[in-house]
């Protein structure tokens, strides 16, 4: 967490104990910091307060948004927190291109096919294992011209480099995750747009406007909030700084050992934070295992499905055999990342692979 976004936290829990939804003076206190809170949120989002709502993670956020009667569209590698309640409700699963793009000429004849079954249409903008941008603007325009159907973007992965209030210029709903730019874990944000009806997953409480049911966590919206206007601030900033150190970082594995290689090409528009590598001849969780050794904490997929054996769905989806597939190593950078953690990471990377080869990886020459 931030330091703002700390702060804000022990203020908040250490003198507001009110239930937010109570009657007495000191509910009173607490429902005026959460409502300051969705207040706060909004204003960075260019919406207003009542289109925003606070759940528990952005996994239940998704999950509100795709509880949708009708069909629905979404893509290839979405986060499973997407991918897996759209498959469960019969969803219509659009193949990405070998970069992981949405092919826009396909997806726009699709639409104007669908003929009005659509409810509902969801792209991420940015995806968590291999960084590849999604146009939500221009996405969620496409869908609104040639259909009826809702707009919905994971956008968890956005908040600490885009503009937000561009991107939700199209969306009807659109997530968010407080922990992935610097406010606490456990806190999701769903933006439903005015006129939206979706439906609670879970009943028993009246709390966010029947959307959401179960006391407010009135500390973690604050801090929430507050670290969403710190990430708002300088999003070009973040962006720069952080693409040249996983850039430097890319650059100094592929100069020791070009036998690494970039999964999705180098050139392709990618968030500056993410960097997923091949490792041929490998598997990547003898990788993890040698990494953690050295200090460096890297992953094989998403973080929640880290624990996983089989090779990433997105991997897959991007065209590559199982084999490779499970080589594939997520390496992830932030605005604290140093360059001299970067230098080491590199080297330490490339020793653990030569590890793994036979006869120490040496280089034929």
């Amino acid at each position: 967490m931030t330091e703002k976004a700390l702060s804000e936290y022990v203020r908040v829990a250490s003198s507001y104990f009110g239930n937010p939804q109570g009657n007495h003076r000191f509910s009173r206190e607490a429902l005026a910091e959460l409502d300051g809170a969705r207040e706060r949120v909004a204003m960075v989002l260019g919406v207003t307060p009542s289109e925003i709502y606070f759940t528990a993670s952005a996994t239940e956020a998704n999950n509100i948004a795709l509880n949708v009667e009708g069909s629905i569209l979404t893509s290839s590698i979405e986060h499973k927190a997407v991918l897996a309640p759209a498959v469960a409700r019969k969803a219509n699963i659009f193949a990405v291109n070998s970069d992981g793009s949405i092919d826009r000429d396909r997806l726009r004849q699709l639409l104007k096919e669908s003929g009005g079954y659509l409810k509902l249409v969801s792209f991420m903008a940015v995806n968590n294992e291999i960084g590849s941008v999604n146009p939500i603007e221009i996405l969620g325009g496409m869908v609104k011209k040639y259909t009826s159907a809702h707009f919905h973007s994971d956008a968890v992965q956005a908040a600490n480099y885009f503009e937000l209030r561009k991107l939700i210029v199209n969306c009807d709903l659109l997530t968010l995750s407080a922990h992935k730019f610097g406010g606490p874990k456990g806190v999701g944000i769903l933006y439903i747009r005015e006129g939206v009806k979706v439906r609670a997953l879970m009943l028993g409480g009246a709390q966010e406007r029947d959307i959401r049911p179960g006391t407010s966590n009135l500390a973690g919206a604050v801090s929430a909030a507050v670290a969403l206007e710190e990430a708002a601030k300088t999003p070009s900033e973040n962006w720069a700084t952080v693409e040249g150190l996983r850039n430097r970082f890319e650059e100094s594995i592929h100069s020791l050992d070009d036998r690494i290689l970039a999964t999705v090409d180098r050139g392709s528009l990618r968030s500056p934070a993410i960097s997923n590598l091949l490792f041929p001849g490998t598997i990547n969780e003898e990788m993890l295992f040698l990494l953690d050794a050295m200090g460096i904490g890297a992953s094989g997929g998403a973080a929640c499905a880290s624990g996983a054996l089989d090779p990433s769905h997105v991997i897959l989806a991007l065209g590559y055999e199982p084999k490779i597939a499970r080589s594939a190593l997520r390496f992830t950078f932030s605005t604290e990342t140093t360059i001299a953690e970067v230098d080491e990471a590199s080297q330490l990377v490339v020793r653990a692979y030569r590890q793994l080869l036979p006869h120490g990886g040496a280089v034929e020459s």
